[in-house]
């Protein structure tokens, strides 16, 4: 079995949105997509089966705490 590649990415809106669902259907990405608004992340999981996490980029502690 290959391995994949794994992705992180910040923001569910338009933008990360797209580049989930680019990774996604390459099917060769393990993705997690980070935002603070949860029903961005929401919408993005009625679009795109990716895993979520709703956290905020800029706040340093909770940065630490999943990397």
């Amino acid at each position: 079995m290959t391995r994949k590649n794994r992705a992180f990415i910040f923001g569910a809106g338009k933008i990360g949105t797209a580049i989930a669902s680019l990774l996604h259907h390459s099917h060769a990405y393990d993705i997690v997509v980070a935002d603070k608004d949860a029903s961005a992340l929401d919408r993005l999981r009625k679009r795109t089966r990716v895993a979520t996490l709703e956290l905020d980029a800029t706040d340093v502690d909770s940065l630490a705490k999943h990397f």
